[in-house]
């Protein structure tokens, strides 16, 4: 079965295009049929998808030895890595315009890797400034708004939320709600027992939240506060409903989210593809007070006793 790789980061060493294999120190040539594709770049810059064939099933080609040691010496390809001397079998491209050395895959990707936890370092401070702002604030209110969703239906079709469990902390992390909002009718299934009809723990929910700045982990938990317990100040077009990280909270009611900011504070990432590792959701208001905290004194974890 002919395998699809979504970039260069995924496709093993034993598969090379017609052009690598042309390339290598004992050249061979791409006769058989092509075992797996891979999304990539032309050289127009525009996206395209290139042919890849095990090397072990293409034959040599027919240079002699003789024939490839004068052409070596013609070429000014190099294949040693000038970081760590591996003898590579395909020709070593420069790193980059202000890094000229020719370097392995495993060295440039290393070299990549740095580039990229520099780049993430320089916005850390931006974080903990951003993270101080919101915690520094008098009307801030950390929220967590949790869906009651059933199982799939047989067929596997999705079952609407029965319930909206909303809780809420101050900015020391003490409680200020915790409410289960019944979503649908009486005689639904799946609803918790401790869930109560709308227009009961809807007004406990204005009560404790009206008029403060919202932080939360995502988007979408605001979007859910919204459907369990609407009101006219949370509408997205009446207020800006999120803070960038970065910005300063303004006076007026708003949401700022979290979740960017700490994933790009915690500074993590995937050594595949250098993207950021997505930050785990700290499961709780008085939790996220203490990941916010945290992110504000740049302390990764709190001091532990001998």
């Amino acid at each position: 079965m002919t395998e699809f790789y979504a970039g260069w980061w995924e496709v093993p060493a034993h598969l090379m295009s017609a052009t690598n294999l042309g390339e290598l120190e004992f050249p061979r040539v791409a006769e058989c049929e092509p075992v797996a594709w891979v999304d990539a770049d032309d050289w127009r810059g525009k996206k395209d998808s290139v042919a890849l064939f095990d090397v072990n099933l293409c034959p040599p080609s027919k240079a002699s030895a003789g024939q490839l040691v004068a052409a070596g010496r013609k070429s000014s390809k190099q294949r040693v890595c000038e970081d760590c001397g591996a003898r590579c079998q395909r020709p070593l491209p420069r790193h980059s315009e202000t890094d000229q050395r020719r370097m392995c895959p495993a060295c440039r990707q290393i070299a990549r890797l740095r580039e990229r936890q520099a780049e993430v370092a320089e916005l850390r401070e931006q974080h903990r400034e951003w993270a101080a702002k919101l915690l520094a604030g008098e009307s801030g209110a950390v929220v967590q708004v949790d869906l009651v969703v059933p199982p799939p239906t047989d067929s596997g079709r999705k079952r609407p939320a029965t319930a909206a469990r909303v809780r809420a902390a101050d900015l020391t992390g003490r409680r200020l709600l915790d409410v289960t909002l019944r979503l649908v009718g009486p005689r639904a299934k799946w609803v918790p027992e401790e869930a109560v009809p709308a227009e009961e723990g809807v007004p406990k929910v204005h009560k404790a939240l009206l008029g403060k700045t919202l932080i939360l982990w995502a988007s979408t938990e605001m979007e859910a506060l919204r459907e369990a317990a609407p009101h006219e100040t949370w509408r997205p077009e009446v207020a800006s409903w999120r803070v960038k990280p970065g910005e300063q909270p303004p006076e007026r009611a708003v949401v700022a989210t979290v979740r960017t900011a700490a994933t790009q504070w915690r500074g993590q990432l995937d050594p595949r593809h250098r993207n950021l590792v997505d930050c785990v959701a700290p499961g709780s208001p008085d939790r996220l007070v203490l990941l916010l905290q945290r992110m504000a004194t740049q302390d990764p974890l709190e001091p532990t006793s001998p």
